[in-house]
């Protein structure tokens, strides 16, 4: 069945393709831990060392796990993704009992979202010690080999996602259940999934952060050119427009949001690849900033709509 045939917006919208209300996380999500609290792993894995022809390196990743993964050894379960941004690291989203592991834990106790297995990797080497916005740029540019043949073999062969097998033709065959999101570079990085591991991921959150396939801040400085190389994967791929969602949101305060916001109205022209209120939607949250607290929010808005059944 085609993506988007399966999705069913549950989100204000008062123009096709539009979210004109960013829904809010209800404080108390933060005051306690929820009753059933899900659980964080570290992953550890082996890349090869960026720009350094022939080594490896050892990095890690955050598994979060939903409090029902251990009492429901039969079930597999959807996946996502989530990048951080610059200078950040996997413990942006998943330290243990984080605000955005509790609004997690609270939004699938409440069932608001469907339990799902949520990973944090990071596109940094280790102990690199360059977080610059060049260094970054180059890191996200790279990072989808390091996704496809390291992080998703060894993380889907460990958990019960719904991959048949932990290598390519699995990842294929369980696409609509593996998405794809992050912040600010994350952002950068989930529109470079797009582009190049469509056979990979199904769903796309990209969170106040703009396409750099064509240069830095492309989505302002390259819009349309942008938007053309994004509808052009899509068939270069081998998908139609049935295969894929993307959720985008920014703030209007957000310094991405001219980048954004540029790259998404270029992309309502390409209407071969992108149709608006049908596999692409826009948010804009009135004052939002670009900050990881706004972030949980998107998200919180946008997760109880991936992986319709």
């Amino acid at each position: 069945m085609a993506i988007y045939d399966a999705f069913h917006l549950s989100a204000t919208e008062t123009r096709p393709g539009y979210i004109d209300q960013i829904r809010q996380i209800p404080q108390e999500y933060f005051a306690a831990p929820a009753a059933k609290a899900g659980r964080v792993e570290r992953v550890e894995y082996t890349a090869p060392r960026l720009g350094r022809p022939g080594e490896t390196c050892r990095k890690y990743c955050l598994v979060y796990l939903p409090w029902e993964y251990d009492r429901n050894p039969d079930k597999r379960y959807n996946i996502l993704y989530m990048i951080h941004g610059g200078g950040g690291s996997p413990e942006e989203y998943l330290p243990q009992d984080g605000p955005f592991v509790r609004m997690l834990d609270h939004s699938i106790q409440n069932g608001e979202i469907a339990p799902m297995i949520v990973v944090a990797p990071t596109y940094y080497p280790p102990d690199s010690g360059d977080i610059s916005v060049d260094f970054s740029g180059v890191c996200t540019a790279a990072f989808m080999g390091e996704m496809k043949g390291c992080i998703l073999p060894e993380v889907e062969g460990r958990y019960r996602t719904y991959a048949p097998s932990a290598d390519m033709d699995g990842f294929a065959a369980s696409r609509a259940h593996r998405g794809i999101g992050g912040f600010s570079m994350g952002s950068v990085t989930t529109w470079y999934a797009f582009q190049q591991a469509l056979s990979c991921f199904g769903w796309f959150l990209p969170l106040s952060g703009d396409s750099w396939i064509e240069g830095r801040r492309g989505g302002v400085y390259y819009p349309m050119t942008t938007a053309r190389k994004l509808a052009r994967a899509v068939q270069q791929q081998g998908f139609t427009p049935e295969d894929y969602l993307i959720y985008c949101i920014t703030g209007s305060n957000d310094i991405a949001w001219d980048a954004v916001d540029a790259q998404i109205h270029a992309m309502q022209k390409q209407q071969d690849a992108f149709r608006f209120g049908t596999n692409i939607f826009y948010g804009l949250k009135d004052g939002g900033w670009h900050s990881v607290e706004e972030v949980r929010h998107y998200a919180y808005h946008a997760l109880p709509d991936f992986f319709a059944e």
